[in-house]
């Protein structure tokens, strides 16, 4: 039933979700998202452009997912209401109690968060994110990295979002989906009305307890979260990020960078966003857009998380009395991005972490028990994985071949 799910929902996720959200999609992963950054960072230096970048990150984002705002996110964003209504089913009646040290409480309903583990839950997250973007308003404002023609403003990657230079991240983003505001998300994003029905019935009735050093709490109900390990959940999750993207005015601003005729200001893979501008005053406009839009469904920005670089000076941040942290490179979907575009860093850095998994292996490596084959095949299973990726994003210059 959830792959059935799955399937139906999957033709509005490549029709809604912009190429910027690369989190939970087919043939899409951080890999993209890493090239693509070192590719705005190369144009941004050949076309003498400055570049900012803040890394944001959100509180709990897929917990913190609202079930009512998902399921109006969902109508709005096209979903067919028969697929919201499916989806609704899933959801609805889900409870839970807490342990605790004397037991457990009483059992509570859960209104917020898509199902970890569920495969529907990324989609609706992302669904959920890009509503956010949206109403940001990203896709019409003027800020960004404006490349032949092209302004960019943000990248995404599941709950991390890359303000340029600004890199987002969710605090507790899947953890934070909220239920009810889940099925009106999918309602508004055009799933239909049985599917969400069915997602409604997966989540209804979910209860948890608290176990602490005296017992468990009561059981009470579960109105926020995707379930983790769900296959559906991943989709979910999208939908609801998508949600928040389209809300925040992404599509339509012409803030960003401006590369062969197209804006770009975000990139997104799940609920990791990168918002991306050409001046400081445009990167704080399009990160406060994206903030105000987040809280609206449910997530919070993780400050401590996000992170800013700039190819350009740049003065200190502050978001809710919390500094925002100034890098000059960060660590974007397991590769090192730094501020002056240069892939040597990265590089020597996965010769470095390649070395360790060998020192790690030094003992079978020695043994005469193991034949040269088998260690060959560890090789090139456990070292060469580790040692290359993201190297089809690297550009290496001849002087280092």
């Amino acid at each position: 039933m959830l792959k059935i799910l799955q399937a139906r929902l999957q033709q509005y996720v490549n029709r809604e979700l912009p190429d910027v959200q690369a989190g939970f999609r087919k043939g899409r992963g951080t890999r993209d998202q890493i090239a693509n950054i070192r590719w705005i960072i190369e144009k941004a230096r050949e076309f003498q452009k400055n570049i900012y970048f803040c890394f944001i990150d959100y509180t709990k984002a897929f917990d913190c997912v609202d079930h009512k705002k998902l399921w109006k996110i969902l109508k709005e964003m096209g979903i067919p209401d028969h697929l919201t209504c499916l989806l609704r089913n899933l959801y609805a009646g889900q409870e839970a109690t807490v342990r605790i040290v004397h037991g457990t409480t009483d059992w509570f309903q859960i209104g917020k968060g898509v199902c970890q583990g569920c495969i529907l839950s990324p989609c609706l997250f992302n669904f959920y994110a890009e509503y956010m973007m949206r109403n940001a308003g990203l896709e019409e404002a003027q800020a960004g990295i404006k490349i032949a023609g092209r302004n960019i403003n943000n990248l995404r990657y599941a709950d991390n979002t890359t303000l340029m230079a600004d890199f987002i991240d969710y605090s507790k983003a899947f953890d934070c989906v909220d239920h009810n505001k889940l099925w009106k998300i999918l309602k508004e994003m055009g799933i239909p009305d049985h599917l969400i029905c069915l997602l409604r019935n997966l989540y209804a009735g979910q209860e948890a307890t608290v176990r602490t050093g005296h017992g468990t709490t009561d059981w009470f109900q579960i109105g926020k979260g995707v379930r983790q390990g769900c296959i559906l959940s991943p989709c979910l999750f999208n939908l609801y990020a998508e949600y928040i993207m389209r809300n925040t005015g992404l599509e339509e601003t012409q803030t960003g960078i401006k590369i062969a005729g197209r804006n770009i200001n975000n990139l997104r893979y799940a609920d990791d966003t990168t918002l991306m501008a050409e001046s400081e005053e445009e990167l704080k406009s399009l990160l406060m857009k994206v903030k105000v839009e987040s809280e609206k469904v449910g997530l919070n920005l993780h400050i401590q998380k996000m992170k800013i670089m700039a190819s350009g000076p740049i003065t200190s941040w502050e978001i809710d009395g919390e500094t925002v942290e100034t890098v000059s490179d960060f660590i974007s979907g397991g590769s090192k991005i730094t501020a002056d575009g240069e892939c040597s860093h990265e590089i020597k850095r996965r010769l470095l972490l390649g070395r360790k998994v060998m020192t790690n292996l030094d003992s079978i490596f020695k043994s005469r028990d193991t034949t040269l084959p088998t260690k060959v095949c560890l090789v090139k299973a456990l070292v060469f994985p580790v040692v290359m990726y993201g190297c089809k994003s690297w550009t290496v210059k001849k002087a280092e071949c």
